[in-house]
């Protein structure tokens, strides 16, 4: 994957809102996108997490926006382009969300995972700014090439970085935490395989914890 994936994965502009997007969308979509978003059903579930998503409206519009990408994503024909799964890495996604029920602050988590999630599917099906920057890491003293995506979400800014890895092309998607430091914002998120990330951002200067699964690895342009 080059650095340019994201333009290619990225081809398709929504012209419509999501949500007359999704009522467009034949029975056999339909039933695709729900089937990735998994529905919410306010009034049936009781499911912990549902129930707090429910119980809020930022996190029910937040659903809401999934869904509608979601679909967009059943009726597309760049659904399959590469570096898109969409089956199996929102089947992942669902139960690291869930994870949320165990925590003391549901809402908070909900809306930090929903943000990172609407990156990756934003990232994913529309243009973005992108550039790439030579980086090293603590304790490696080769230079390596990271590209970064900057968008928007209906929510919130987001970052998404990507380089080559001795394991292939790895990607962060990470959204606005409203923490500033100067001319940085601090993004928060995962992976593509599920681990913790972040970066404080700007156009003029970063400072990226690649990935928090290596040992808070912290790596600078």
């Amino acid at each position: 994957m080059t650095t340019n994936s994201y333009q290619r994965a990225a081809s398709v502009a929504i012209a419509l809102s999501f949500a007359a997007a999704f009522g467009a969308l034949g029975s056999a979509d339909q039933a695709q996108a729900a089937k990735m978003g998994d529905t919410l059903d306010c009034k049936t579930t009781k499911d912990a997490v549902e129930l707090a998503i429910c119980a809020d409206e930022g996190l029910k519009a937040r659903h809401t926006e999934m869904e509608g990408l979601l679909a967009h994503a059943a009726r597309s024909p760049r659904k399959d382009a590469p570096g898109i799964e969409l089956d199996d890495s929102q089947k992942k996604w669902l139960s690291r969300r869930d994870r949320c029920a165990k925590s003391f602050q549901k809402t908070k988590c909900l809306t930090a995972a929903y943000n990172v999630r609407l990156a990756y599917l934003e990232a994913k099906f529309r243009p973005g700014r992108t550039k790439s920057e030579d980086w090293t890491c603590e304790g490696d003293k080769d230079k390596f090439t990271v590209t970064f995506t900057t968008g928007k979400s209906a929510f919130t800014d987001f970052v998404v970085a990507g380089r080559e890895m001795d394991s292939g092309y790895m990607e962060w998607f990470m959204a606005d935490s409203g923490k500033t430091s100067g001319e940085t914002k601090q993004y928060l998120g995962e992976s593509d395989k599920g681990s913790q990330a972040g970066v404080w951002y700007s156009p003029a200067k970063a400072n990226f914890i690649m990935d928090r699964s290596k040992f808070g690895l912290v790596c600078r342009k």
